[in-house]
């Protein structure tokens, strides 16, 4: 699950992210190994047990990059899709008005 704190929103397997905005994702784990790899947005984070990881990064275009979590917790985590939206400051900030 993806939070975003400020728009008290929740998402599964979608990310959504503004440009030329730097964004920070926290990969979070309490009892396994996690994965996360984008791999158009050139990073790919692994946290082990009780740890928390962090990248930052800076879109730059607008669009939709595809990529994959993972974690050793049982059959079909493995093939988790995650699709990162990209998308302008003023549709980002749209989100809040569904709230």
């Amino acid at each position: 699950a993806f939070f975003f704190p400020y728009q008290k929103i929740i998402s599964f397997n979608e990310i959504c992210a503004p440009i030329l905005i730097p964004t920070k994702i926290y990969l979070i784990s309490n009892s396994i190994m996690n994965s996360l790899c984008i791999p158009k947005m050139g990073f790919h984070l692994y946290c082990m047990n009780n740890c928390i990881k962090y990248a930052y990064f800076l879109p730059l275009k607008h669009g939709i990059s595809h990529g994959i979590s993972s974690n050793y917790s049982g059959i079909g985590y493995k093939f988790m899709r995650i699709n990162l939206y990209l998308v302008t400051k003023k549709n980002f900030f749209l989100l809040d008005k569904f709230n």
